[in-house]
């Protein structure tokens, strides 16, 4: 018997009968323009094309869950277009919160502007900034250098309206894989169809692309930095600290960013779905 008990602090529900997944949520930080304080804010996208952004603060335990949420709730729109994949950051030169929202075949940038007067029925307003067309399916969003990871092993680098490179990776690459961005050695950490992770440094695939969406034929011969057996699919991958951080379906592995040498791994007990990385303490890892 434990003597501290748990307390919900929030939570909602996100439409109903709506379809999920694991790139569908993230967190940004948003300054109030009143006072300065830094605050967080939820951004959620579905299948069927909502985008919804929340404002969680503690209820209390008396009231209702549904008016609650109602108030926390600052924006709900209509893409109508499916949702793979939302991340915030600045994408744009001008002000506001910028988030990146991927469809199937548009990868679009929109701003949304938080207005701080509570008397006001909307909360947000949203405002389109760009779009690029997709060659193939997309399928997963990162920011580093930003980056949409396509069907067929093919990898799109955008900076802010301009189109960058594509390349393509070897054919073992070819199922969508989860992935990440390490900035400390400027790779791209991805899984094969065979289970295996694989470090590619951004400076060799640069080498071996070329302009526009044309592939390399180079990139059959495209070798990894380095390469560690998982044996089973990658759910999701996170780069934290001086670590590469891995979720198996039924294990979790922490690796050296560097050299992909595994530091510890964990058995699950259950069959997860994705994963958050918080530090408590520096270079401390839960």
């Amino acid at each position: 018997m434990s003597l501290f008990k748990s307390r919900e602090w929030w939570s909602t529900n996100c439409g109903i009968g709506e379809t999920f997944g694991a790139f569908h949520m993230c967190v940004a930080d948003y300054e109030s323009v009143i006072n300065g304080v830094v605050k967080q804010i939820i951004i959620v996208g579905s299948l069927e094309g909502y985008l919804r952004i929340y404002d969680p603060q503690p209820q209390s335990s008396s009231a209702d869950e549904n008016s609650c949420s109602s108030d926390f709730l600052q924006l709900e729109t209509q893409l109508a277009l499916p949702v793979l994949a939302v991340l915030s950051g600045r994408f744009n030169n001008t002000e506001g919160l910028h988030v990146a929202v991927l469809h199937p075949k548009h990868l679009r940038v929109l701003r949304i502007m938080i207005n701080e007067n509570t008397q006001l029925n909307s909360h947000c307003t949203v405002d389109f900034m760009y779009e690029h067309k997709l060659p193939l399916h997309g399928y997963t969003l990162i920011a580093g250098p930003s980056n949409v990871s396509l069907t067929e092993g093919t990898l799109m680098f955008f900076e802010n309206e301009r189109v960058g490179v594509s390349f393509k990776l070897p054919t073992l690459h070819l199922l969508p894989s989860p992935m990440c961005y390490v900035s400390s050695t400027e790779s791209f950490i991805v899984c094969d169809s065979s289970w295996n992770l694989h470090s590619y440094n951004y400076q060799s695939l640069a080498n071996s692309t070329v302009e526009g969406s044309r592939a390399s034929s180079s990139s059959n011969k495209l070798l990894s930095d380095w390469e560690f057996e998982l044996g089973e699919a990658a759910l999701d991958v996170q780069y934290i600290g001086t670590y590469v951080v891995t979720l198996g379906e039924r294990h979790l592995y922490c690796l050296k960013d560097t050299d992909g040498t595994i530091v510890w791994t964990r058995k699950l007990d259950y069959h997860p779905m994705c994963c958050t990385l918080l530090i408590p303490r520096l270079y401390s890892i839960i």
